[in-house]
């Protein structure tokens, strides 16, 4: 299954959960089985927002597309909201980066 497992799909649109480490010192990412999450490690640190601005951007840049935080806005555990992308391409996309 692998990165399947942290996306699903809504209507028309996807949730990826995904575990954040801020304050990397560049930017990353990869699968954590165990978890079933995606890992991304960001350059922004949990203050003033600065560690979700760079999930947001990183998704957005990724997919070119809207995209939200759904839940966990005060957690390293957080699901993003991707609009209008099937699950199979967002995996996809995301596979091809873990590479």
């Amino acid at each position: 299954m692998g990165i399947n497992e942290a996306v699903r799909k809504t209507s028309n649109s996807v949730l990826i959960d995904v575990e954040v480490v801020p304050g990397a010192d560049k930017e990353s990412i990869s699968f954590d089985p165990w978890r079933k999450r995606i890992k991304l490690k960001v350059k922004g640190k949990a203050l003033k927002n600065e560690a979700n601005n760079d999930v947001l951007s990183f998704f957005s840049k990724l997919f070119d597309r809207k995209v939200k935080i759904f839940s966990g806005e005060h957690s390293r555990k957080k699901t993003v909201f991707i609009e209008n992308i099937n699950p199979d391409d967002a995996a996809g996309k995301i596979g091809e980066m873990v590479k």
